[in-house]
């Protein structure tokens, strides 16, 4: 290339990005309409957290039920739910604080890509581990994928950093999320213990014949399992609604079961959720 065609390369002027206000004002507006919903939501799934209501548009016994009551509805003891009402405040917080917009473009995307990362976490133990939807936890995931798309629409996503960067900080972020929920399952050694206590009385259980009548859609019934953990397994457990797995409603029948869970103990049976060392003592299990 020639002197010439060089200088008039260099003199050629570099496209800059222009800044819409009001597009940027219509898409502040998207996260702060999305992000009072998704405070909504959360706020209203964690007062059914502790408050143990039936979830409004939804069955008693049914996919909100079910997840809500699950060992996965919280975390390091937190309800899922209430961590969910911080994230949306913050956001609404950022959001709505009088700062300049390109300021506040980097933390709605690390936050919205958090949410957004941690709830498909979420639907994925909803689909393949629970077995049960909560309508209201996908209605979040919408909401909290709303925001992520909104701010990756925000233009440039960081004033003064390259993508690279951007896409780093990403990363790092994406993999903290998945580290949360494998510390708060990471095994202990009282864990350990307990886990060694929940295997040998289900096989004592299934040994002296005891059995655990219940229905796939009752919640006390997977409270009465999840008091098992991975053991739940080595259960003889009856399922007595015929849409279940492997169902046998006529032993159901034959046995007069009314209530979920109900247990047959040495030929007695107790209705309602029964704690470890109860069933110990009924089952003369020694510790």
């Amino acid at each position: 290339m020639s002197k010439k065609k060089r200088k008039l390369r260099q003199q050629q002027p570099v496209p800059v990005q222009i800044h819409n206000p009001k597009r940027g004002l219509v898409l502040n507006r998207a996260v702060i309409g999305m992000a009072i919903a998704g405070l909504a939501v959360s706020g209203y799934l964690a007062y059914l957290q502790f408050s143990s209501a039936n979830a409004a548009f939804c069955a008693e016994g049914s996919g909100c039920d079910i997840v809500r009551d699950s060992i996965h509805s919280r975390l390091f003891g937190v309800p899922i739910a209430l961590l969910g009402v911080l994230g949306y405040a913050a956001i609404l917080a950022i959001s709505l604080w009088p700062i300049k917009a390109a300021s506040k473009r980097l933390p709605l995307l690390l936050m919205g890509l958090a949410g957004f990362t941690f709830s498909a976490y979420l639907t994925y133990l909803e689909l393949a581990v629970i077995k049960a939807v909560c309508p209201y936890c996908i209605v979040s995931a919408l909401l909290i994928t709303g925001i992520l798309v909104v701010s990756l629409l925000q233009k440039p996503l960081a004033p003064g950093l390259s993508n690279k960067r951007v896409a780093l900080f990403a990363g790092i972020v994406v993999v903290l999320v998945f580290i949360v929920p494998f510390l708060a399952q990471r095994p202990t050694d009282q864990n350990a213990a307990q886990t060694d206590f929940q295997t040998r009385l289900a096989k004592h259980l299934t040994a002296q014949g005891a059995v655990l009548y219940g229905a796939y859609w009752c919640p006390h019934c997977n409270n009465q399992k999840e008091l098992f953990g991975k053991a739940s397994s080595l259960v003889n457990y009856v399922e007595c609604d015929a849409r279940g797995q492997n169902p046998n409603v006529q032993l159901c029948k034959d046995k007069g079961i009314k209530l979920y869970p109900t247990w047959e103990i040495k030929g007695t049976r107790y209705e309602g959720v029964i704690t470890l060392d109860e069933l110990a003592k009924l089952s003369g299990f020694a510790q």
